[in-house]
């Protein structure tokens, strides 16, 4: 789940957030705030213009790159 609290607006595209207490879709138009603790799913081409505060967004990406490293390759 991501760390970071999010401000943004969909400029193009779908994307599904799941947070422990449900989910629900942002789509084109949209202007949102995210709190920490949700999984975007994007179902389609997305376009977005985000903010988010740098300490916290870096965490998630550290997070991620590890994941991602220790995934096992497709061949």
């Amino acid at each position: 789940m991501c760390q970071s609290p999010h401000w943004g607006y969909i400029l193009r595209g779908r994307v599904r957030i799941k947070r422990k207490d449900g989910e629900f879709v942002l789509k084109t138009g949209d202007v949102y705030y995210l709190e920490p603790a949700h999984v975007p799913v994007f179902e389609e081409e997305t376009e977005i213009v985000e903010f988010s505060p740098k300490k916290e967004y870096q965490e998630t990406i550290d997070v991620v790159a590890r994941n991602m490293a220790a995934a096992p390759t497709a061949t």
